[in-house]
Protein backbone atom coordinates (compact mmCIF):
# COMPACT_ATOMS: atom_id res chain seq x y z
CA UNK A 1 0.00 0.00 0.00
CA UNK A 2 1.25 3.44 -0.87
CA UNK A 3 2.14 5.47 2.20
CA UNK A 4 2.77 9.10 2.96
CA UNK A 5 4.98 9.21 6.03
CA UNK A 6 4.75 12.64 7.54
CA UNK A 7 5.46 14.09 10.96
CA UNK A 8 1.88 15.02 11.75
CA UNK A 9 1.26 16.47 15.18
CA UNK A 10 -2.52 16.39 15.15
CA UNK A 11 -3.06 12.73 16.13
CA UNK A 12 -0.78 13.23 19.12
CA UNK A 13 -1.40 16.80 20.11
CA UNK A 14 -5.03 17.47 19.19
CA UNK A 15 -8.32 15.92 18.32
CA UNK A 16 -8.14 14.29 14.91
CA UNK A 17 -10.64 16.73 13.40
CA UNK A 18 -8.50 19.85 13.86
CA UNK A 19 -5.68 21.45 11.90
CA UNK A 20 -2.90 23.94 12.64
CA UNK A 21 -1.36 22.31 15.75
CA UNK A 22 1.03 25.26 16.11
CA UNK A 23 -1.89 27.25 17.57
CA UNK A 24 -2.00 24.97 20.62
CA UNK A 25 1.64 25.41 21.64
CA UNK A 26 2.29 27.83 24.53
CA UNK A 27 4.23 30.90 23.44
CA UNK A 28 6.73 31.18 26.30
CA UNK A 29 9.05 28.95 28.28
CA UNK A 30 7.46 30.29 31.50
CA UNK A 31 4.03 29.10 30.36
CA UNK A 32 5.44 25.68 29.45
CA UNK A 33 7.15 25.39 32.84
CA UNK A 34 3.82 26.08 34.60
CA UNK A 35 1.91 23.18 33.07
CA UNK A 36 1.63 24.45 29.49
CA UNK A 37 -0.68 27.37 30.29
CA UNK A 38 -2.62 28.78 27.33
CA UNK A 39 -2.27 32.46 26.48
CA UNK A 40 -4.89 35.02 27.55
CA UNK A 41 -4.21 38.15 25.53
CA UNK A 42 -5.99 40.34 28.10
CA UNK A 43 -2.94 40.02 30.32
CA UNK A 44 -0.88 42.26 28.04
CA UNK A 45 -2.88 45.31 29.16
CA UNK A 46 -0.79 45.23 32.35
CA UNK A 47 2.69 45.62 30.88
CA UNK A 48 5.53 46.02 33.34
CA UNK A 49 7.51 48.05 30.78
CA UNK A 50 6.73 50.63 28.13
CA UNK A 51 8.12 48.24 25.49
CA UNK A 52 8.62 44.49 25.72
CA UNK A 53 10.03 41.94 23.30
CA UNK A 54 10.51 38.19 23.58
CA UNK A 55 11.70 35.15 21.64
CA UNK A 56 10.79 31.54 22.47
CA UNK A 57 12.28 28.38 20.96
CA UNK A 58 11.56 24.72 21.61
CA UNK A 59 12.29 21.42 19.82
CA UNK A 60 8.65 20.48 20.43
CA UNK A 61 7.57 16.84 20.77
CA UNK A 62 11.14 15.60 20.74
CA UNK A 63 9.83 12.10 21.44
CA UNK A 64 8.42 11.96 17.90
CA UNK A 65 11.24 13.55 15.94
CA UNK A 66 14.17 15.90 16.53
CA UNK A 67 13.10 17.80 13.40
CA UNK A 68 9.97 19.35 14.95
CA UNK A 69 10.88 22.86 16.10
CA UNK A 70 8.76 25.83 17.14
CA UNK A 71 9.82 29.48 17.42
CA UNK A 72 7.75 32.49 18.47
CA UNK A 73 8.70 36.17 18.58
CA UNK A 74 6.58 38.95 20.02
CA UNK A 75 6.67 42.70 20.64
CA UNK A 76 4.35 44.78 22.86
CA UNK A 77 4.11 48.51 23.40
CA UNK A 78 2.08 50.34 25.98
CA UNK A 79 -0.35 52.96 24.64
CA UNK A 80 -1.08 55.55 27.28
CA UNK A 81 -1.55 54.11 30.75
CA UNK A 82 -4.35 51.63 30.15
CA UNK A 83 -3.75 49.69 26.92
CA UNK A 84 -1.14 47.93 24.82
CA UNK A 85 -0.63 46.84 21.23
CA UNK A 86 1.19 43.58 20.44
CA UNK A 87 2.59 42.00 17.28
CA UNK A 88 3.83 38.42 16.99
CA UNK A 89 4.98 35.81 14.52
CA UNK A 90 5.24 32.05 14.94
CA UNK A 91 6.82 29.26 12.90
CA UNK A 92 6.52 25.50 13.32
CA UNK A 93 8.88 23.26 11.37
CA UNK A 94 7.18 19.87 10.99
CA UNK A 95 10.23 18.25 9.45
CA UNK A 96 10.40 16.17 6.29
CA UNK A 97 7.51 14.37 4.63
CA UNK A 98 8.79 11.14 3.07
CA UNK A 99 6.85 9.55 0.19
CA UNK A 100 7.33 5.79 -0.42
CA UNK A 101 6.04 3.35 -3.00
CA UNK A 102 4.41 -0.05 -2.42
CA UNK A 103 7.82 -1.65 -1.89
CA UNK A 104 9.06 0.86 0.69
CA UNK A 105 11.40 2.69 -1.66
CA UNK A 106 11.64 6.45 -1.13
CA UNK A 107 10.24 8.52 -3.99
CA UNK A 108 10.53 12.06 -2.71
CA UNK A 109 11.00 14.17 0.41
CA UNK A 110 9.25 17.45 1.20
CA UNK A 111 9.44 19.92 4.07
CA UNK A 112 6.23 20.76 5.94
CA UNK A 113 5.64 23.82 8.10
CA UNK A 114 3.13 26.19 9.67
CA UNK A 115 3.38 29.91 10.29
CA UNK A 116 1.30 32.68 11.84
CA UNK A 117 1.22 36.47 12.00
CA UNK A 118 -0.97 38.28 14.50
CA UNK A 119 -1.84 41.65 15.99
CA UNK A 120 -3.40 42.08 19.42
CA UNK A 121 -4.89 44.91 21.45
CA UNK A 122 -5.59 44.86 25.19
CA UNK A 123 -7.38 47.54 27.20
CA UNK A 124 -8.00 48.07 30.89
CA UNK A 125 -11.79 48.59 30.91
CA UNK A 126 -12.50 48.84 34.65
CA UNK A 127 -10.40 48.96 37.77
CA UNK A 128 -8.40 45.74 37.79
CA UNK A 129 -10.18 44.43 34.69
CA UNK A 130 -8.77 44.13 31.18
CA UNK A 131 -10.11 42.93 27.84
CA UNK A 132 -8.03 41.74 24.90
CA UNK A 133 -8.49 40.62 21.30
CA UNK A 134 -6.22 39.08 18.68
CA UNK A 135 -6.54 38.85 14.90
CA UNK A 136 -4.31 36.21 13.32
CA UNK A 137 -3.46 34.80 9.92
CA UNK A 138 -2.22 31.23 10.00
CA UNK A 139 -0.96 29.19 7.08
CA UNK A 140 0.65 25.85 6.33
CA UNK A 141 2.54 24.01 3.61
CA UNK A 142 2.48 20.22 3.46
CA UNK A 143 2.92 17.45 0.89
CA UNK A 144 -0.15 15.53 -0.31
CA UNK A 145 -1.06 13.08 -3.06
CA UNK A 146 -2.63 14.90 -6.00
CA UNK A 147 -5.21 12.14 -6.50
CA UNK A 148 -6.03 8.71 -5.02
CA UNK A 149 -4.05 5.83 -6.50
CA UNK A 150 -1.29 8.10 -7.72
CA UNK A 151 2.31 8.56 -6.64
CA UNK A 152 2.20 12.17 -7.81
CA UNK A 153 2.80 14.42 -4.81
CA UNK A 154 2.64 18.21 -4.60
CA UNK A 155 3.00 20.85 -1.91
CA UNK A 156 -0.42 21.97 -0.71
CA UNK A 157 -0.73 25.41 0.85
CA UNK A 158 -3.65 26.63 2.92
CA UNK A 159 -4.38 29.57 5.15
CA UNK A 160 -7.14 31.13 7.20
CA UNK A 161 -7.90 33.94 9.62
CA UNK A 162 -8.80 33.40 13.25
CA UNK A 163 -9.00 35.36 16.48
CA UNK A 164 -8.81 35.26 20.27
CA UNK A 165 -10.83 37.02 22.96
CA UNK A 166 -9.91 37.22 26.63
CA UNK A 167 -10.79 38.92 29.90
CA UNK A 168 -8.87 39.13 33.20
CA UNK A 169 -10.05 40.57 36.51
CA UNK A 170 -7.55 41.31 39.28
CA UNK A 171 -8.64 41.69 42.89
CA UNK A 172 -6.36 43.04 45.61
CA UNK A 173 -6.37 41.06 48.83
CA UNK A 174 -4.75 42.76 51.76
CA UNK A 175 -1.76 45.00 51.16
CA UNK A 176 0.36 42.77 48.93
CA UNK A 177 -1.61 39.74 47.70
CA UNK A 178 -3.87 39.52 44.64
CA UNK A 179 -6.38 37.17 43.03
CA UNK A 180 -6.61 36.89 39.25
CA UNK A 181 -9.62 35.39 37.42
CA UNK A 182 -9.59 35.01 33.65
CA UNK A 183 -11.62 33.62 30.77
CA UNK A 184 -10.76 33.23 27.10
CA UNK A 185 -11.73 31.73 23.77
CA UNK A 186 -8.85 31.11 21.38
CA UNK A 187 -8.55 30.30 17.67
CA UNK A 188 -12.09 31.23 16.64
CA UNK A 189 -12.62 31.10 12.88
CA UNK A 190 -14.40 29.49 9.98
CA UNK A 191 -15.80 26.04 10.74
CA UNK A 192 -14.38 24.47 7.58
CA UNK A 193 -10.85 25.61 8.59
CA UNK A 194 -10.84 22.92 11.32
CA UNK A 195 -9.15 25.23 13.81
CA UNK A 196 -8.24 23.99 17.32
CA UNK A 197 -10.69 26.40 18.96
CA UNK A 198 -10.87 26.24 22.75
CA UNK A 199 -12.41 28.05 25.72
CA UNK A 200 -10.84 28.23 29.13
CA UNK A 201 -11.10 29.72 32.60
CA UNK A 202 -8.22 30.35 34.98
CA UNK A 203 -7.67 31.32 38.59
CA UNK A 204 -4.36 32.69 39.81
CA UNK A 205 -3.13 33.86 43.20
CA UNK A 206 -0.03 35.89 44.01
CA UNK A 207 1.54 36.37 47.42
CA UNK A 208 4.12 39.12 47.37
CA UNK A 209 6.34 40.27 50.21
CA UNK A 210 7.94 43.66 50.51
CA UNK A 211 9.20 45.35 47.35
CA UNK A 212 12.18 43.43 46.06
CA UNK A 213 11.37 40.47 48.34
CA UNK A 214 10.35 36.91 47.56
CA UNK A 215 7.09 36.14 45.74
CA UNK A 216 4.89 33.07 45.29
CA UNK A 217 2.39 32.71 42.44
CA UNK A 218 0.11 29.86 41.39
CA UNK A 219 -2.34 29.37 38.55
CA UNK A 220 -4.94 26.76 37.57
CA UNK A 221 -6.52 26.65 34.10
CA UNK A 222 -9.28 24.37 32.78
CA UNK A 223 -9.78 24.29 29.01
CA UNK A 224 -12.42 22.75 26.75
CA UNK A 225 -11.99 22.28 22.97
CA UNK A 226 -14.78 23.90 20.93
CA UNK A 227 -15.10 21.16 18.33
CA UNK A 228 -17.90 18.84 17.27
CA UNK A 229 -18.60 16.20 19.89
CA UNK A 230 -16.90 18.07 22.74
CA UNK A 231 -17.90 17.08 26.26
CA UNK A 232 -16.60 17.40 29.78
CA UNK A 233 -14.48 14.31 29.11
CA UNK A 234 -12.43 16.50 26.77
CA UNK A 235 -11.38 18.93 29.49
CA UNK A 236 -7.71 19.65 29.92
CA UNK A 237 -6.31 20.89 33.24
CA UNK A 238 -3.08 22.85 33.64
CA UNK A 239 -1.63 23.94 36.96
CA UNK A 240 1.58 25.75 37.76
CA UNK A 241 3.47 27.46 40.53
CA UNK A 242 6.33 29.97 40.53
CA UNK A 243 8.57 31.11 43.36
CA UNK A 244 10.62 34.25 42.85
CA UNK A 245 13.70 35.06 44.87
CA UNK A 246 14.02 38.82 45.10
CA UNK A 247 12.37 39.27 41.69
CA UNK A 248 15.58 37.95 40.12
CA UNK A 249 15.71 34.14 40.29
CA UNK A 250 12.66 31.98 39.62
CA UNK A 251 11.79 28.32 40.17
CA UNK A 252 8.73 26.90 38.39
CA UNK A 253 6.80 23.67 38.29
CA UNK A 254 3.53 22.43 36.85
CA UNK A 255 1.40 19.59 35.57
CA UNK A 256 -0.76 19.01 32.49
CA UNK A 257 -3.65 16.49 32.43
CA UNK A 258 -5.67 15.48 29.36
CA UNK A 259 -7.81 12.57 28.14
CA UNK A 260 -5.65 10.02 26.31
CA UNK A 261 -8.09 10.04 23.36
CA UNK A 262 -7.92 13.83 23.01
CA UNK A 263 -4.17 14.42 22.94
CA UNK A 264 -2.93 12.74 26.13
CA UNK A 265 -0.83 15.73 27.14
CA UNK A 266 0.20 14.31 30.51
CA UNK A 267 3.45 15.62 31.89
CA UNK A 268 5.12 17.36 34.77
CA UNK A 269 6.95 20.55 33.86
CA UNK A 270 9.99 22.12 35.45
CA UNK A 271 11.57 25.49 34.82
CA UNK A 272 14.00 28.14 35.97
CA UNK A 273 14.39 31.81 35.14
CA UNK A 274 16.66 34.75 35.71
CA UNK A 275 15.90 38.47 35.35
CA UNK A 276 18.55 41.17 35.32
CA UNK A 277 18.02 44.91 35.46
CA UNK A 278 19.65 48.19 34.52
CA UNK A 279 17.70 51.09 36.04
CA UNK A 280 14.15 50.74 34.63
CA UNK A 281 15.14 48.22 31.96
CA UNK A 282 15.05 44.45 32.39
CA UNK A 283 16.23 41.41 30.51
CA UNK A 284 15.71 37.76 31.27
CA UNK A 285 16.09 34.15 30.24
CA UNK A 286 13.78 31.20 30.98
CA UNK A 287 14.22 27.46 30.55
CA UNK A 288 11.75 24.54 30.82
CA UNK A 289 11.82 20.74 30.69
CA UNK A 290 8.91 18.27 30.45
CA UNK A 291 8.68 14.94 32.29
CA UNK A 292 5.87 12.74 30.85
CA UNK A 293 3.89 10.33 33.01
CA UNK A 294 1.02 7.88 32.60
CA UNK A 295 2.72 6.20 29.61
CA UNK A 296 5.98 4.40 28.95
CA UNK A 297 8.45 7.35 28.90
CA UNK A 298 10.22 6.12 25.78
CA UNK A 299 6.87 6.16 23.92
CA UNK A 300 5.80 9.66 24.97
CA UNK A 301 6.04 12.46 22.37
CA UNK A 302 7.03 14.79 25.21
CA UNK A 303 10.06 12.77 26.27
CA UNK A 304 13.18 14.99 26.36
CA UNK A 305 11.13 18.09 25.42
CA UNK A 306 12.72 21.35 26.49
CA UNK A 307 12.92 24.97 25.42
CA UNK A 308 14.09 28.44 26.38
CA UNK A 309 13.00 32.04 26.02
CA UNK A 310 14.66 35.45 26.02
CA UNK A 311 12.99 38.64 27.21
CA UNK A 312 13.77 42.35 27.26
CA UNK A 313 11.75 45.21 28.74
CA UNK A 314 12.56 48.86 28.14
CA UNK A 315 11.27 51.79 30.18
CA UNK A 316 8.84 51.81 33.09
CA UNK A 317 5.08 51.65 32.72
CA UNK A 318 2.94 53.50 35.24
CA UNK A 319 -0.11 51.29 34.65
CA UNK A 320 -0.39 48.44 37.12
Amino acid sequence: MKTLLTLLLAPVLLQAQTSFPSLTIPISSRAMAMGGQSDNIAGSAHLEHAQEASVFYTPYLAGISPEIKFIHAGYSRGIGESSALSLAIGYLNLGNTLVKDDYGASIASFKSNEYSICASYALQVIEGGSLGATLRFVGSQAAAFQQPGSYSVAIKSKGTVCGDLGYIQRLTIGDENSLRIGAYVNNLGAKDAQLPSAAGISVGYEMAGEEGGNRLEGELTVEEPLVSGSSFQNLRAMAGIEYGFGDQFFLRGGVSLENKLKGDRKYFSLGVGFKGSVKDDHWGIDFHYLVPFGVVPSESPFQNSYGFGLFIGIGSNTQQ
